[in-house]
């Protein structure tokens, strides 16, 4: 079966002079007189987007730093409602999957977001979201500064040392509903990533600020997704490592299908962040 591709809209960040003296930021609560919420600016792209259905050779996490896997569960739709539920079951059930699918010695799972996409997304209602929406800019969860500082305080809390050096975080994403029509995952390539053009951002919460990646533009870019993905399958794709040497994340974001119709169902997914260890 030959593979399809769409002609769709990224959302990057703007080649811009301002970021020569700052670096992009978006606060999380109400911005304090004076200062703005965000200072990103966003910079759309036409984007050829691979469908990795009936590609001849699928996307792999060693080649291209991303992974479509079966991922059935025990967990009903209603369950994700009950994060005990979730915590119990669901979060057991990947961490047992990813152990086995990139051999590590231990997985932490550390986070989970449920995201439902409202019915006037991404117009804003002027008020807030009930669940977490899409997202639509391009970027990367965590930059390598951020993932040193992060394995040493998810494992201060559980009152340990890191175990290992060798480690790496995933993030695991999956359907709620499906199959995803509208807003499917988009995943650029990470082994040919131009370096010049990420750039560290701060997502900043009034208690703490976390240090991700930004993206801009690249003609070399490439950039896939699965069609019609359901609820039994998941994408599994790399969120970088503390190693200078090694290759950053896999940059992702949403996207909206050029094929979607305002009568599809709203997606609806769940996302897991998860830090494995290897052996040295």
């Amino acid at each position: 079966m030959p593979s399809m591709c769409v002609n769709a809209t990224l959302s990057f960040l703007a080649d811009d002079g301002l970021y020569l003296n700052e670096r992009p930021y978006s606060l999380k609560f109400e911005a304090p007189a004076g200062l703005r919420r965000s200072n990103i600016l966003v910079e759309k792209h036409q984007q050829i987007i691979e469908d990795v259905r009936g590609l001849e050779k699928c996307p792999t996490l060693d080649e291209n730093g991303f992974i479509l896997v079966p991922l059935d569960t025990e967990m009903t739709y209603e369950d994700f409602e009950e994060e005990d539920r979730v915590r119990a079951v669901y979060l057991v059930e990947v961490a047992e999957m990813l152990q086995k699918l990139v051999g590590a010695s231990r997985v932490q799972v550390f986070e989970y977001v449920v995201r439902k996409q409202d019915v006037n997304f991404p117009i804003s209602t002027g008020k807030p979201y009930k669940y977490n929406q899409p997202t639509t800019m391009v970027h990367i969860d965590i930059n390598k500064g951020w993932a040193k500082k992060l394995a040493k305080t998810l494992n201060h809390r559980i009152g340990q040392e890191v175990p290992s050096q060798n480690y790496k975080f995933y993030n695991i994403w999956r359907p709620l509903r499906g199959p995803v029509i509208d807003r499917p995952l988009a995943l650029c390539d990470n082994s040919n990533l131009d370096l010049d053009n990420i750039t560290t951002g701060d997502v900043v919460y009034q208690d703490f600020a976390v240090n991700n990646e930004c993206m801009r533009y690249g003609e070399d870019q490439k950039w896939y997704y699965a069609s019609n993905q359901t609820e039994s399958e998941a994408w599994v794709f790399e969120q970088g490592d503390a190693k200078p040497e090694t290759r950053h994340g896999v940059p992702h974001c949403s996207f909206e299908h050029p094929d979607s119709k305002n009568d599809d169902v709203p997606r609806e997914a769940i996302e897991v962040r998860a830090l494995a260890f290897f052996k040295d």
